[in-house]
């Protein structure tokens, strides 16, 4: 399927007139009914916000996918742990030092875990 018509149907169906979805995308009607026939095509960047607004990936919307969802990127906890500072857990805003506590509980907990499950599986075999 085309970007144009992947495009409009999408439009459609989270029922999105050429007026909003342009708004929302930060160019005008005339853009959003050029893309639908085809005329013209958007930039990369605006082809990422677009398909943010949809709520599918680029591949999708191009076409070049029949999935609409990204797969989804995993970020590892112990590196945002240690670099962001802006946790809170509840409402209460957490330190470095409370961040740290944490990073180590959970490293003794996995360890627990993968231990137990070891055991587990070894006593299962027996």
């Amino acid at each position: 399927m085309s970007f144009a018509k992947r495009f409009k149907e999408l439009r459609l169906k989270n029922n999105y007139s050429m007026q909003a979805i342009g708004e929302k995308a930060g160019v005008g009607k005339s853009s959003i009914a050029a893309y639908e026939s085809g005329e013209k095509k958007p930039t990369t960047d605006r082809l990422t916000v677009l398909a943010e607004i949809l709520g599918v990936s680029t591949d999708y919307l191009l076409g070049l996918s029949d999935d609409p969802y990204t797969p989804k990127q995993t970020r590892n906890l112990a590196i945002l742990l240690k670099e962001s500072n802006d946790f809170h857990y509840n409402g209460i805003p957490l330190s470095n030092e409370d961040l740290g506590f944490f990073n180590t509980v959970l490293e003794k907990l996995l360890k627990d875990v993968r231990e137990d499950k070891e055991k587990n599986s070894d006593d299962k075999e027996n």
